[in-house]
C-alpha cells in the first residue's frame, strides 16, 4: 500500500527482485508466484507509479539469461501511471539485455486512479524500456489485458509496451501467443 504523503513517489515489486540497479545478471531465474500491486492511495496531480515484473519491477544495469515467469502481473492499484511486464516492469538508466526469456502468464493493469494524467506501459516481457534493449529469444504466451477506468494513453505490446524514442530496440527470434484486449472504459482505441 501507498501513502499520502506529498511529491512523486515509486512502488518497485518483483518476483525476484523489486529494484535491480547493480552491474550483473541474472540467470535461471524463475517465478511461479503472482506478482500484484494493490497501491490504495493516491496523491491528486502527482506523478505516481508503479514498476511491476514478474522476475524483476525494474532494471538498471547488467543482462538477464533464461529467466521464466509463470506467476500473473497484476496492477490493482489506485496509482495514475504504470510500466508492468511479465520479466521487467521498466528498464532503465543502462542498456539491458535479455536472452531466452519467457514468460506465460497473464500481465494486466487497472492504474484506477482519480487523475490519471500519465500513460500505462505493458509488455509480455517489458513494460517501458528508457535505455537501448536487446531482447533474443525471449517469448511471450501470456494474455496482456488493460482495465483501466479512465485517464490518458495505454502502450501495450506483445514483448515491449513502450521504448524511449530516442534508444534502439533490437529483437531477434521472439515468439509472441498471448491475445491483447483493451477493456478500457475511456480512450478505448
Amino acid at each position: 500500500n501507498g501513502s499520502s504523503g506529498s511529491g512523486e513517489w515509486v512502488t518497485y515489486t518483483g518476483g525476484i527482485v523489486g529494484n535491480f540497479k547493480v552491474k550483473g545478471s541474472l540467470s535461471g531465474c524463475k517465478n511461479s508466484g503472482s506478482v500484484t500491486n494493490t497501491t490504495s492511495s493516491n496523491k491528486s496531480g502527482k506523478f505516481d507509479y508503479v514498476r511491476l515484473g514478474g522476475i524483476v519491477g525494474s532494471a538498471g544495469n547488467g543482462s538477464f539469461v533464461n529467466c521464466t515467469n509463470n506467476g500473473e502481473v497484476k496492477d490493482d492499484s489506485a496509482t495514475n501511471a504504470g510500466m508492468v511486464g511479465g520479466i521487467a516492469g521498466c528498464v532503465e538508466t543502462c542498456n539491458m539485455s535479455m536472452t531466452n526469456c519467457d514468460n506465460t502468464a497473464s500481465v494486466s493493469g487497472k492504474f484506477n486512479s482519480s487523475t490519471n494524467a500519465y500513460p500505462v506501459n505493458m509488455g509480455g516481457v517489458v513494460g517501458y524500456s528508457y535505455k537501448e534493449l536487446t531482447l533474443d529469444g525471449c517469448d511471450n504466451s501470456g494474455n496482456i489485458t488493460s482495465n483501466r477506468t479512465s485517464g490518458v494513453g495505454i502502450y501495450m505490446g506483445g514483448l515491449v509496451g513502450q521504448m524511449a524514442k530516442s534508444f534502439q530496440l533490437n529483437i531477434s527470434s521472439a515468439n509472441i501467443s498471448g491475445a491483447m484486449m483493451n477493456n478500457t472504459s475511456t480512450n478505448t482505441s
